[in-house]
């Protein structure tokens, strides 16, 4: 890729790329004035940035940038949480160094720091050796003042995303972005980070000792109020307690209300148990009264059916006397009529064993009669 990109469609173009969110500052402004091969392109996003590259061979980008403490500062000025401000920036600075290392000899990388007189000669070097364009009026182009490029109104924000870059893959993206982006060798960012640090935490001193000599002024009518305070906070825990007094007595009251109606519901729901229960007992004295008619007219068929057995019971006895007399007479003939029987029988056998019996026993053969 290296080869074909120096081997490439000699450049006749330059993009200045304002990447910093930001509108062109003057130095941008008056950079596009030293040479016509610089074009008025407009790319916001880094994948504008590569379309251009990929469709326009003839074309070098320079791209401008925020530091990374500053675009840390910018999003934590915005109320941004600190980690969603460093993903941010990482992701940025990520997409940036993958598109140097495609397009390193068709594109320059810049940060804001480089608006110096000795940054602008290295840009011109530096375009003049990969594009062979040559930039004319530098010594002309306005310069970035320290405190403009530094921000000390934000020193303790730039304290915070110092932290934040020495962190182990911040601090290794921070030190791949410095190693692409271009840069004059006396750029003073740190140390006079730290010396304005030092003006204003001595401004701050005596801010501090200003508000002590104000409060000493003041201590005398803190005091004197203080005094009032007192009385006044004497006379609420008096009323306090007069309406902690008052507050028990309600409570009191309302307990007693309350046991009070807690009592009389009690007695309205004994009151209609009882009620239900002498509903049931009336109920069961009407069903015991409906079942003892309805016993006493069973016990009345009772004994109607009774007495009718009874008369029955004294016919069949008067039969079964009459029966057992009748019985008695007709045993009474037989046993005479065996009587008779055995006499006649008697004298059969007698009259058999006779003489005569034996003698007329022909006869009786000759009759038929037999013996």
């Amino acid at each position: 890729m290296m080869l074909d990109q120096m081997s490439g469609t000699a450049v006749s173009q330059l993009a200045l790329v304002n990447m910093t969110g930001e509108v062109d500052a003057e130095w941008m402004t008056a950079l596009k004035g030293t040479s016509s091969a610089w074009s008025m392109h407009t790319m916001p996003r880094l994948s504008d940035i590569q379309v251009a590259l990929e469709e326009k061979e003839d074309i070098h980008a320079v791209i401008v940038c925020t530091p990374p403490e500053k675009c840390i500062v910018r999003a934590l000025r915005a109320a941004g949480e600190p980690s969603e401000a460093l993903v941010a920036w990482q992701d940025f600075a990520e997409s940036l160094v993958r598109l140097h290392g495609r397009f390193w000899q068709r594109m320059t990388v810049i940060d804001t720091t480089l608006a110096t007189p000795d940054g602008f000669e290295v840009l011109a070097q530096r375009i003049e050796s990969v594009a062979g364009i040559t930039l004319s009026g530098l010594n002309e182009l306005p310069v970035t003042s320290t405190a403009a490029r530094l921000g000390t109104e934000t020193v303790d924000l730039d304290l915070a995303a110092l932290q934040l870059l020495s962190m182990r893959r911040p601090e290794q993206l921070r030190g791949e972005l410095e190693a692409i982006t271009l840069s004059d060798s006396t750029k003073p960012y740190i140390p006079e980070l730290v010396e304005s640090y030092l003006q204003q935490r001595s401004r701050g001193r005596e801010s501090v000792r200003k508000q002590d000599r104000e409060f000493s002024a003041t201590k005398k009518d803190l005091e004197a109020a203080q005094e009032e305070n007192s009385m006044i906070i004497e006379q609420l825990h008096k009323t306090q307690e007069e309406l902690e007094r008052y507050v028990l007595r309600q409570r009191e009251q309302s307990a007693k209300i309350e046991a009070l109606s807690r009592g009389r519901e009690y007695r309205q729901a004994k009151v209609a148990e009882l009620e239900q229960k002498v509903e049931g007992f009336r109920r069961g004295r009407d069903y015991r009264k409906e079942r003892i008619a309805e016993l006493e007219s069973e016990l009345q068929e009772r004994e109607d059916k009774l007495k009718w057995l009874r008369s029955v019971s004294e016919k069949h006895r008067q039969a079964a006397r009459e029966f057992r007399a009748e019985s008695r007479e007709r045993q009474e003939r037989m046993e005479s009529l065996e009587k008779r029987l055995a006499d006649l029988d008697s004298k059969l056998k007698s009259m058999r064993s006779s003489r005569s019996w034996r003698y007329t026993k022909p006869l009786r053969r000759l009759n038929g009669t037999g013996d």
